[in-house]
């Protein structure tokens, strides 16, 4: 992981996105589906999406949830 400078849990949050590429899960539903705490979740999406690598956006029906894509 060294050359892309992802961390391992970086590396499994994309690896499960591509995985579910045509459905967009909310935050919690990838912490459920890695087994991770939402707010470790969170704190590992931060950079993901500040480099670009992934998009958080506000589900329509429930603007409470985000959607992880």
């Amino acid at each position: 992981m060294a050359p892309t400078g992802l961390r391992l849990t970086q590396f499994s949050v994309l690896a499960e996105l591509e995985r579910r590429d045509a459905v967009a899960p909310t935050v919690g539903e990838l912490a459920e589906i890695i087994t991770m705490e939402r707010s470790a979740l969170c704190q590992t999406l931060k950079p993901l999406e500040r480099d670009g690598l992934i998009a958080l956006a506000r589900d329509e029906p429930d603007g409470r949830r985000r959607q992880v894509g």
